[in-house]
């Protein structure tokens, strides 16, 4: 099983800046504010398939969305940069066309001060019939049996499984379970990679 690492960021405590909620107050659950995750920014900064692009992807920006990007031009004050922001049903993104392979970020409204560019893993998956999902304390051998299945009833050959902060095992035990898929008959290409944001309650209704 192959790891891959992510370059998450931030908003700085300090900052006082934090997410807007997708749910208003009144339909918030108890516990909801406790479990959202107010303050990450980006999930992932990677090359994209272009490599003149770097992409940063996260949840919706919302209101913060000119502060984001007021403060990546001004980590990036480099005359002629192109950003490009997409702002799609359930994530943000935003491409920069860079070379670099890190972004220094500043102390504010950031952290931590520099991310780097994680490689483009495109060609792990090409041609793949690919499982993707997000896995939480879900049981080592029930993962294994789901992979199992889709390997032999539906030819499923590459996994890709983010670890959404585990408490009951860390990411070496979910790494040596998706060795154990390398059987004869049904094997598969795993790919795992821990989720550098905190679990939130679902999204549910917006209004």
């Amino acid at each position: 099983m192959q790891r891959v690492n992510l370059s998450p960021l931030k908003l700085a405590s300090a900052s006082g800046l934090r997410r807007e909620a997708p749910r208003p107050p009144h339909l918030r659950q108890p516990g909801y504010d406790e479990d959202f995750d107010w303050r990450t920014i980006f999930y992932d900064c990677i090359r994209a398939a272009d490599p003149r692009w770097i992409v940063l992807m996260g949840p919706p920006l919302g209101k913060l969305d000119e502060v984001v990007l007021s403060a990546l031009k001004a980590a990036i004050p480099v005359p002629g940069v192109a950003f490009l922001v997409r702002d799609l049903d359930r994530h943000s993104q935003i491409w920069i066309s860079r070379s670099d392979s890190t972004l220094r970020m500043g102390q504010d409204p950031f952290e931590p001060s520099s991310i780097e560019i994680q490689p483009n893993c495109c060609d792990l998956f090409r041609d793949k019939r690919v499982l993707f999902t997000k896995s939480r304390d879900n049981d080592l051998q029930w993962i294994r049996d789901w992979a199992y299945f889709h390997v032999r009833a539906h030819a499923a050959n590459a996994v890709l499984l983010y670890d959404n902060g585990s408490r009951r095992y860390d990411g070496d035990e979910v790494r040596e379970e998706g060795n154990e898929e390398g059987r004869e008959e049904a094997s598969a290409d795993v790919v795992g990679g821990a989720r550098p944001a905190r679990s939130e309650p679902g999204e549910g209704a917006r209004r």
